[in-house]
């Protein structure tokens, strides 16, 4: 395990730990100075493939989660690039004068620290190793920059996108404790993609999921025909009282 300060190319900085194995969270947690446990909240939806339309919608979504994040003293978590429903709560984070934790997790092969001017360009053998992993599997090998607005990160084993699912559920399970925590779902791509094992892995560990209708994506779908399970609800994008209500209550237990 390996921990380090990361300094953006905005100057701004985050505390990020490299981990191997799960066992090692609890040491990862300590180590990056996390205020846990806490009640958390997972940021999943969609990255590259949310279409211009949805981002304000999922940037409202994401002011008022934030505003129940800080209200609750609860952490945050996500998938940790600039992209998609990262990016927007990252910016959304960056304007607000937030101090609750916003945690990223994300598969270290695929950080292309193009934003992080301290650190070594990509070398010549994990290029190689990339293009074949891209050949293999598409486009998900394709490295991407963090997000220079969340305050830490998990760098987790894996070269290919979802590889850091698990790690996320993983350590949201660990950072709440005996809190509660509530996944919140926003756009993802159709058919559910990495989305769908994120919201599988909250599921496994008995952690509600809210679905936000009118966000695009999976998400709708999800919401024209919810499954059946007291672990799902769904809720308008435009209804921020019983949004509040909703995640407030979970938070709360």
């Amino acid at each position: 395990m390996q921990t380090e300060k990361i300094v953006f190319s905005n100057r701004r900085q985050a505390l990020a730990v490299s981990v191997t194995r799960q066992e090692e969270t609890p040491e990862a947690i300590e180590a990056l100075r996390l205020p846990a446990p806490r009640p958390v909240i997972v940021w999943i939806g969609g990255a590259g493939s949310m279409q211009t339309r949805f981002e304000e919608p999922v940037s409202k979504i994401a002011r008022i989660v934030a505003q129940i994040a800080q209200e609750a003293k609860a952490i945050m978590i996500d998938g940790a690039t600039a992209s998609g429903v990262m990016a927007v709560i990252g910016e959304v984070y960056s304007q607000g004068g937030y101090e609750f934790p916003l945690v990223g997790v994300v598969a270290k092969q695929l950080v292309s620290w193009s934003n992080v001017p301290q650190k070594p360009r990509t070398d010549l053998m994990r290029k190689i190793r990339l293009a074949v992993t891209s050949m293999l599997v598409g486009s998900a090998g394709i490295p991407w920059p963090l997000d220079p607005h969340h305050t830490h990160f998990f760098l987790v084993p894996g070269n290919w996108w979802g590889a850091e699912s698990a790690w996320i559920s993983h350590i949201a399970t660990r950072l709440a404790g005996d809190y509660p925590s509530i996944t919140v779902l926003s756009n993802g791509r159709p058919g559910g993609g990495i989305c769908r094992q994120d919201v599988e892995y909250s599921l496994d560990a008995n952690r509600p999921v809210l679905v936000m209708q009118g966000t695009g994506g999976w998400a709708d779908e999800l919401a024209s025909q919810p499954p059946r399970s007291d672990l799902w609800e769904v809720v308008a994008a435009d209804d921020e009282n019983n949004m509040r209500r909703i995640i407030s209550a979970h938070l709360a237990g």
